[in-house]
Formats: structure tokens, sequence, C-alpha cells
């Protein structure tokens, strides 16, 4: 999971978090970023590196939209 640093990011880590357990699957991986982080490559290098099967994305504007961007270009 990939999540901002506001309140947004923050309720969904800890929804999330429970919703996993509770439906039996395994988080890899849970970092977050700030909204002035113009570069998330090296983030997202490291969550790719864990193989994920999902990445969910708890953000939103402009942060949200660089996050899309760099997981299309890294895969």
């Amino acid at each position: 999971m990939v999540a901002d640093n506001a309140a947004y990011g923050e309720e969904n880590v800890v929804y999330m978090s429970r919703a996993t357990k509770r439906e039996g699957m395994d988080q890899v991986e849970v970092t977050r970023f700030d909204y002035a982080d113009m570069d998330m490559t090296a983030m997202l290098i490291r969550v790719k590196g864990k193989k994920p099967e999902a990445v969910i994305l708890a953000a939103g504007g402009q942060g949200a939209i660089r996050n899309i961007n760099k997981c299309q270009q890294i895969g």
C-alpha cells in the first residue's frame, strides 16, 4: 500500500491493515509519501521489489497522479 502522509492516508492505512487481516491477505509493504515529494521512483521500486500482487494507492490530487504515472513507467 502506498499512502499519503495526510489524514486520508493515515485512515486508509489503519482500515486496510484491519481489512487484510480479516480477509487473510498479507500486506508486504506499507509506505507513505508527502505531497511535496516530486520523485517517488526509489519508493516504488522498493515496493515493486517485494513482488506484490496489487498496489493500493491511498492518495488524491497531484500526489496520486505522480504515483500512478511512475507506477506505469516502472511497470
